[in-house]
């Protein structure tokens, strides 16, 4: 299985702040057009959807927060909230397991991608 998201367009000049927007293409053939409701580089960043190609989702919101623990360490906090719709609740119920792994697998590939960011800055 793929990466649930397939590609990012941002569709707000920079620079990026509250307010911002992109579109996300999903795999399943979802589109969601995003705004950012906070954004704080290196602190936080969080989004909530204003519009999806399927009328699946009443609503969906993420939020990051990075907290800095000092010796190149850091603690990361990630929420999601999504309330389904119609059939989509029974699918959530029924494939919430998946959805578990997947995010998994995202927050490990999260993880790589700021290891290797933070390599690159002490490197640089």
């Amino acid at each position: 299985m793929g990466d649930p998201i397939q590609k990012v367009e941002w569709t707000s000049p920079k620079p990026f702040a509250v307010g911002t927007t992109r579109t996300v293409y999903m795999s399943g053939g979802l589109v969601g057009e995003e705004e950012f409701i906070a954004w704080e580089p290196g602190k936080r960043m969080a989004f909530c959807f204003t519009a999806m190609s399927q009328d699946s989702t009443e609503s969906f919101a993420e939020d990051y927060q990075v907290t800095d623990l000092g010796n190149g360490s850091c603690k990361v906090v990630w929420v999601m909230a999504m309330e389904p719709k119609g059939f989509s609740k029974i699918v959530l119920t029924l494939f919430g397991p998946l959805m578990a792994w997947f995010n998994r697998r995202m927050f490990k590939n999260f993880r790589r991608y700021v290891e290797q960011q933070a390599a690159v800055a002490v490197a640089g």
